[in-house]
C-alpha cells in the first residue's frame, strides 16, 4: 500500500485508486493470486542453465563494451558503431543458445536484436561522450537479454501448461499467455518509443534499453502469474464437471474465454506498466524503476484477473474507481475502450446486467458530478460579482482552475459572462485567464471562450478613444486583440509579438464576417492619413465614415443575428464619432487649402472616374475588335506612362455590360514562376474580377490540381464557366505581357503556354485577348509573330487637347483651382497632353498654390510648378534618360549625346555610324524624338526641359 501510494506521486489518480482496487479483489478472490504464483515458479529455467546463459552473456558483452571503448577513443567513429551491431549480435545469440537452445527462437531474437542495434548505432554515432556510449550500449543489451528471458519463459509456460491443463487446458492457457505477452510488448515499445522521441540522442537509447528491460521481464512474469492463476481455478471446476461431453465442451470454451479474457486485461496492465517504468527512469535509478513497475503492474494484474468473479455491486464500486483514475486521460478513446473491456470482464457472470457498467463509467469519467457542484455555483457568481466586483478571483475558483477533467460538453452558467467582466475590469489580468482555460481541451471551457469572445472583441474595440488607437488595434503589436483573435492577424515573421502556442476556440460566424471588413476600413483610414493634401485626407474620411453607415444597415442582410446586431451596433456607432473628431481635425488644419485630385504615382482606377478623361475612342476600337467575326488578339501598345493600364482598369465602365473585362498583371512573379501558376492566376483573375462585376462563376480548382495537370483543369472550368455566363463575352487583358517571353527566356515557362493560349484563341469564341506592353509581337521575336497570327495593334499615345483641357479644369467636382489667360494652353503645349506628365505638373500646380495661399496660377507659379515636377517626376525622367536611350551601354552613350545635341542646339542630327542610326530609330519609335522641319525635337517639351537643365550623362 505505502509504495503503491509513493507510486501516485508520478500519477496521482491510478496511484491513489490502486489500493483500494487491489483490496477488493483480495476480499472477493483470496487465493486466486497464490495459486497463479505457485505455478508460476514451476515455469522458471532451471537455475544453473539460466546462470551459464548470463554468464556467458556478461563475459560477450563485456569484451564488446571494452572493444568499442577502445574504438571511441582513438575517434575510429566509422568502425565502433559496426562493432556494435556484430559484438552486441553474437553476445545475445551466444546466450540465447546456452538458455534456450532451440534454433527457431534463436533467429527471430537475433533479427530483432539487429534490428535494435542498428537504431540505436546512429544515436551513439552522434555522441561525443565515450562514456556515455558504454553505457546505453549496456541498456541496451540488458533490454534484449531480458527479451530472450521472457521468450525462455513463454516456451516453458506452453509445456507446463501441457502438464498442468491436461490435454483440455493445451490450447487455453497457451493462448491466454501469449496474447498477454503481446499486448503486453506492444504496448511497451510504444512507450518507449514515445519517450525516446521526446528525450532524444544517446538518452533515447538508455533509456530504450531500461524500457526494453522491464517490458521484456516484469510482464511476462505477471502475465503467467494472472493467467494461469485463472486458469488453475478454472481447471478445477472444469474437473469437478460431470455433465457429460455436452457439458465438457461447454466448459472447456469458458475455460478458453475466460483466460483469454484475464490475459488481455494482464497484457494491457504490463504495458502500461512501462509508463511508469521509463518516467522514473528519467529521475531515479534503473533498480527503483523495476521495483515500482512490479508493484503497479501486480496491483493492476491482480486486479484485472478478479474482475470477472466480482458481484454487481463491487463491480459498480471497481468501475467507478477506475473511470475516476482515468479521467485525466481526457481522451473520449479511453473511455470507449475501458467500457468495453469491463464489460467483455463481467459478461459472462452477469449478463446483460453488465451493460450498467456503461452509465457508471459515463458519470465517472466524465465527472458529472462535478458539474452539478460547480454549476449552481458558477450561476451565483455573477450575482457575488455585482456586489464585490472581483471577478477574476472568482473565475480562479471555478474550472479548470479547480477542476481539470470537467468533460462535459455543457458550459457553466454565468462562466462567459464572468469572463467579460473580467476584461472590462483589467484587460491583461483577464488575458492570463483566458490562455490558460485556452489551454484545455475540455468542451465546456471551449464553448464557454466562444460564447465569451465576441463580446469581448467588441468591447476592446468599442473602448478606441482617438485615431492612433483605432489603427492599432489592426497591428500585432497589440497587447490583447493578436492573443484573443490571432487568425485575423498576419504576423510579421520580424515580429516578436507571442503567439498562444494551443489552438484558438472556435469563433463564431459574426466575428469571420465583422472583422476582415473593420480591418478593411482600418486599413482605409491609413491611407486616407497617408495623403499630403489635407482636404483629400478630409474627403477620405468621410468616404469610410459612409461605409461605416453603410455597413451598419446590412448587419441583418449579413446573417448576423439579433444578439450580434445589438453588440456591434455601438461598436460600429463609436468608430464613426472617432472618426468624425478626426474630420474636425484635419478641417481645421486645411485652413482652405485646395485639394490635390491630380494622381501621377499609380494608374488611374476605376473609383478615380473623375480623374479618367477620354479614351472612348479606343475602347470604341475594342469593342468593334473583340465582335468582329475574326475575333483578331489585340495588342494595345505605347510608351510607359501613357495611360494603358488606366485604360485597362477603367474597361468596366467603357465598355458595354455583354463584356466582362478582365485585367491579369503580368508584373506578378507569382503567375509567372511557372505554367500551372500562369493557368491558375489567369482563372482566379477571370473569377475575381467577374464577381466584381456581379457574374459568379464555379469555384477556382486548387493550386495542387494545376501542378499535377494543368490543361485538363483549365479547360474543364472553362467550360463550367463559360456556360454560366451565356451570350456574354470575356477579355483577358494581359498587361505588361512582354513579362511572359522574360519567363521563358528564363527557363520558368515552356512554349507550350503560347500552344495554349492559340488554342484558347482559336476554339473558345468567348474568350477574347489584349496584350498590353510597350513594344508590338513583331518587335518581340518570331515565336511570338509566328504563334499569334492574327493581330491588331492599336497604339495608344496622348490625349486629345480638348480631354487634357478638361484633366486640367476639372479632375474633381470640388476643385477650386483657377488660371490665368493662356496658362492651361501652355500646360497642354509642355505636355503635349501626355497623360503622366499632365498629372504630375496639375499636382505640382495645386502643391504650388497652396503653398502661397492662392487659388489662381500665374506664369511665375506655373515656372515653379515645373522645377517642382521635375523633382516630383524624378523617376520618370531618369527611366527614359537610361533605358530608352538604348540597350547596351554604347548605345545609351550615343542615345543620351543625341537627346543633349537636340535639347541644346536645335539642329539636324549629323548620324554617321550604323549603331548611331540604329539608336536615332529607337528613340523615334518610342516617341522620345520626332522629326520636323528637317531635323528632329522632342515630342515632349517639358521632357527636353529636363534633358537641357538637368540630364547627367552615364
Amino acid at each position: 500500500m505505502l509504495i503503491a501510494y509513493t507510486t501516485g506521486v508520478l500519477f496521482l489518480p491510478l496511484g491513489l485508486v490502486i489500493p483500494w482496487l487491489w483490496l477488493i479483489v483480495v476480499l472477493n478472490q483470496h487465493d486466486s493470486w497464490l495459486k497463479g504464483s505457485i505455478e508460476a515458479i514451476k515455469f522458471l529455467p532451471p537455475l544453473l542453465q539460466i546462470g551459464i546463459s548470463l554468464a556467458a552473456f556478461g563475459v560477450s558483452i563485456s569484451l564488446t563494451v571494452w572493444l568499442i571503448w577502445q574504438l571511441l577513443k582513438k575517434e575510429h567513429l566509422s568502425l565502433a558503431p559496426n562493432v556494435i551491431v556484430v559484438g552486441g549480435t553474437i553476445s545475445v545469440m551466444l546466450a540465447g543458445w546456452l538458455a534456450l537452445k532451440n534454433w527457431l527462437f534463436l533467429l527471430l531474437v537475433i533479427g530483432m536484436t539487429v534490428i535494435v542495434l542498428f537504431s540505436a548505432k546512429e544515436n551513439i554515432r552522434n555522441s561525443d561522450d565515450a562514456g556515455v556510449v558504454t553505457v546505453a550500449l549496456a541498456g541496451v543489451m540488458v533490454g534484449v537479454m531480458a527479451g530472450v528471458m521472457a521468450g525462455v519463459m513463454a516456451v516453458d509456460v506452453t509445456d507446463v501448461a501441457v502438464e498442468v491443463g491436461r490435454v483440455k487446458l493445451v490450447v487455453d492457457p497457451v493462448v491466454a499467455v501469449l496474447l498477454a505477452l503481446g499486448v503486453a510488448v506492444v504496448v511497451a515499445a510504444g512507450v518507449a518509443v514515445v519517450v525516446a522521441e521526446g528525450v532524444g540522442g544517446v538518452t533515447q537509447v538508455v533509456v530504450g534499453g531500461v524500457a526494453g528491460a522491464v517490458a521484456g521481464v516484469v510482464p511476462p512474469l505477471l502475465t503467467v502469474v494472472v493467467a494461469l492463476g485463472v486458469a488453475v481455478k478454472v481447471e478445477g471446476v472444469a474437473e469437478a464437471s460431470t455433465l457429460g461431453t455436452r457439458a465438457f465442451v461447454v466448459e472447456v470454451s469458458a475455460l478458453g474465454t475466460r483466460a483469454v479474457m484475464a490475459a488481455v486485461p494482464a497484457g494491457v496492465a504490463a504495458g502500461v506498466a512501462v509508463v511508469v517504468a521509463v518516467v522514473v527512469v528519467r529521475v531515479v535509478a534503473g533498480v527503483v524503476a523495476g521495483v515500482v513497475t512490479v508493484v503497479v503492474v501486480a496491483g493492476v494484474a491482480a486486479l484485472l484477473a478478479g474482475v470477472p468473479t466480482l458481484p454487481l455491486t463491487w463491480l459498480s464500486v471497481v468501475t467507478s474507481l477506475i473511470a475516476f483514475a482515468l479521467a485525466p486521460a481526457k481522451d473520449n478513446t479511453v473511455f470507449i475502450t475501458t467500457t468495453v473491456i469491463l464489460i467483455a470482464l463481467s459478461a459472462q457472470k452477469l449478463g446483460w446486467f453488465s451493460a450498467l457498467i456503461i452509465p457508471v463509467t459515463l458519470v465517472n469519467y466524465y465527472r458529472i458530478i462535478d458539474y452539478f457542484f460547480f454549476a449552481p455555483f458558477s450561476f451565483f457568481t455573477l450575482i457575488i460579482n455585482r456586489f464585490r466586483p472581483q471577478p477574476w478571483q472568482l473565475l480562479r475558483s471555478l474550472p479548470p482552475y479547480t477542476s481539470e477533467l470537467l468533460w462535459l460538453p455543457l458550459a457553466l452558467p454565468n462562466h462567459d459572462q464572468l469572463l467579460i467582466s473580467a476584461f472590462a475590469n483589467n484587460p491583461q489580468q483577464a488575458l492570463t485567464i483566458f490562455q490558460y482555460t485556452q489551454t484545455f481541451s475540455l468542451p465546456g471551457s471551449q464553448i464557454t471562450l466562444q460564447n465569451a469572445l465576441p463580446q469581448i472583441v467588441a468591447d476592446q474595440l468599442k473602448q478606441i478613444q482617438s485615431i492612433p488607437e483605432l489603427i492599432f488595434t489592426a497591428n500585432s503589436d497589440h497587447p490583447i486583440l493578436p492573443f484573443l483573435i490571432s487568425p485575423f492577424y498576419h504576423l510579421d515573421s520580424e515580429s516578436d509579438t507571442p503567439t498562444p502556442e494551443t489552438p484558438l476556440p472556435k469563433v463564431k460566424p459574426e466575428l469571420s464576417i465583422l472583422l476582415p471588413r473593420l480591418q478593411t476600413i482600418i486599413q482605409d483610414i491609413q491611407s486616407a492619413l497617408e495623403n499630403q493634401n489635407i482636404p483629400l485626407r478630409e474627403r477620405g474620411l468621410e468616404r469610410i465614415n459612409n461605409n461605416l453607415v453603410r455597413l451598419q444597415s446590412q448587419l441583418p442582410s449579413l446573417g448576423l443575428k439579433d444578439e450580434a446586431i445589438k453588440r456591434w451596433t455601438p461598436v460600429l456607432q463609436h468608430w464613426q464619432r472617432v472618426i468624425e473628431l478626426e474630420q474636425n481635425e484635419q478641417r481645421k488644419l486645411s485652413q482652405g487649402e485646395l485639394i490635390n485630385p491630380f494622381h501621377y504615382g499609380n494608374p488611374v482606377r476605376l473609383d478615380q472616374k473623375n480623374l479618367f478623361k477620354g479614351r472612348q475612342r479606343f475602347a470604341n476600337e475594342v469593342v468593334r475588335r473583340v465582335l468582329d467575326r475574326d475575333r483578331p488578339t489585340l495588342v494595345l501598345h505605347g510608351p510607359r506612362r501613357c495611360g494603358k493600364t488606366s485604360f485597362l482598369y477603367n474597361f468596366p465602365r467603357l465598355l458595354p455590360s455583354d463584356i466582362l473585362p478582365v485585367f491579369v498583371d503580368m508584373q506578378s512573379s507569382a503567375i509567372t514562376t511557372s505554367e500551372s501558376d500562369f493557368w491558375f492566376g489567369l482563372v482566379r483573375a477571370i473569377h475575381k474580377d467577374c464577381k466584381s462585376q456581379g457574374v459568379q462563376l464555379p469555384n477556382i480548382p486548387k493550386r495542387a490540381d494545376f501542378k499535377n495537370s494543368p490543361y485538363p483543369t483549365l479547360e474543364d472550368w472553362l467550360d463550367e464557366a463559360l456556360a454560366q455566363i451565356g451570350e456574354r463575352r470575356i477579355l483577358l487583358n494581359l498587361d505588361e505581357f512582354e513579362k511572359i517571353g522574360t519567363a521563358i527566356q528564363n527557363g520558368q515557362i515552356n512554349l507550350r503556354l503560347f500552344d495554349q493560349l492559340r488554342h484558347l484563341i482559336q476554339h473558345y469564341e468567348q474568350l477574347g485577348f489584349l496584350f498590353s506592353g510597350v513594344q508590338t509581337l513583331e518587335e518581340l521575336g518570331p515565336n511570338w509573330s509566328s504563334y499569334f497570327i492574327s493581330v491588331v495593334p492599336i497604339e495608344m499615345l496622348y490625349l486629345e487637347p480638348n480631354e487634357a483641357e478638361e484633366l486640367l479644369l476639372n479632375p474633381d467636382p470640388a476643385f477650386a483651382l483657377h488660371y490665368a489667360p493662356g496658362i492651361v494652353e501652355e500646360v497642354l503645349r509642355f505636355t503635349n497632353c501626355h497623360p503622366y506628365c499632365l498629372q504630375l505638373l496639375g499636382a505640382s500646380m495645386v502643391n504650388q498654390a497652396n503653398f502661397n495661399h492662392t487659388d489662381f496660377i500665374t506664369a511665375e507659379l506655373l515656372q515653379a510648378s515645373i522645377n517642382d515636377a521635375f523633382i516630383s517626376g524624378q523617376p520618370y525622367f531618369t527611366n527614359i534618360w537610361t533605358e530608352f536611350t538604348g540597350t547596351t551601354p554604347e548605345e545609351m552613350v550615343i542615345g543620351q549625346e543625341l537627346l543633349l545635341q537636340v535639347a541644346k542646339i536645335d539642329i539636324s542630327l549629323d548620324i554617321t555610324t550604323e549603331i548611331a542610326e540604329k539608336v536615332l530609330t529607337r528613340l523615334l519609335r518610342y516617341h522620345i524624338l520626332h522629326k520636323i522641319n528637317g531635323g528632329y525635337d522632342f515630342e515632349i517639351p517639358l521632357l527636353k526641359q529636363w534633358v537641357r537643365e538637368r540630364a547627367v550623362r552615364s
